[in-house]
């Protein structure tokens, strides 16, 4: 698979890890790690609404209880702060609404340099968040 670039540095090979750690979380409407992310709900709200800052999103990640993964906090870095928002508020509407959400990613290059985080209601109801994530080739 490929690798995320941040500079001339990969970061993970294929985001998966991320991917499944964020899942574990909030894919679960009911399960107990899902409750505490609801509880919490609040430190989406207030990124969404507040500077779209990455390491508070990183540190609201923590605080509900998904796992870190290596260089994941220099990705969310590479993101914006318009970007950290669309996913803060999609946690938040996600949360104050019990809805599954499911987090995709896609590669800018074969969307005309799309580098924007887009959120979608979809037919089963769940949200999915999809993210920027540039990869490596080379990377095996």
């Amino acid at each position: 698979m490929g690798s995320g670039f941040i500079g001339a540095r990969a970061i993970f090979c294929d985001g998966d890890e991320v991917k499944k750690n964020l899942d574990d979380v909030f894919g679960h409407p009911g399960k107990k790690e899902y409750k505490k992310a609801q509880d919490n709900k609040q430190l989406f709200y207030d990124i969404w609404k507040g500077a779209g800052d990455y390491k508070a999103l990183h540190d609201a990640y923590m605080k509900v209880g998904v796992k870190d993964s290596p260089n994941w906090l220099p990705y969310l870095a590479t993101l914006g702060p318009d970007n950290i928002k669309a996913i803060a508020v999609a946690r938040f509407e996600g949360l104050d609404r019990t809805k599954p959400m499911k987090t995709n990613t896609h590669d800018p290059a074969k969307r005309g340099g799309d580098h924007k985080v887009h959120w979608k209601h979809e037919t089963d109801l769940s949200i999915t968040i999809d993210s920027p994530f540039t990869p490596d080739p080379d990377c095996t």
